[in-house]
């Protein structure tokens, strides 16, 4: 299974996260049942959210699930500017769920690399 995501590019790099927040919605929730599984076992309830709600639970989860630890406030990723830390955290946390999902379904990493690049891509 490869991700792949088309966003608007000047909106992403502008800060703007219209363009963020469904791909941190689909890449936790619709891409992969094994993550929304997880997720959903370690108590983390995603649907119905607004957006800041989503991503309280969502920088939680990157903490405790991925082991990562987020720069911005939900507040500040919900906020105009922070554009590049916006995208880092974006772009990082979907690597992690790759990597995650090919963990719980017993894969080599490394098979669903077509997202990963295009992040990297915009990254430079």
């Amino acid at each position: 299974m490869t991700l792949l995501v088309v966003f608007c590019n000047s909106r992403v790099l502008a800060g703007d996260v219209r363009e963020l927040l469904p791909m941190l919605h689909y890449s936790l929730l619709s891409y992969s049942r094994h993550i929304a599984k997880l997720l959903l076992e370690n108590g983390y309830e995603l649907y119905a959210k607004s957006d800041l709600r989503f991503m309280e639970e969502v920088l939680k989860l990157s903490r405790s699930v991925f082991n990562t630890r987020p720069e911005l406030s939900a507040a500040q990723f919900l906020a105009s500017g922070y554009a590049e830390r916006k995208l880092q955290f974006t772009c990082k946390l979907i690597k992690l769920v790759l990597a995650k999902d090919q963990e719980l379904q017993g894969r080599k990493p490394g098979s669903s690399i077509g997202y990963l690049i295009a992040c990297e891509r915009v990254m430079i």
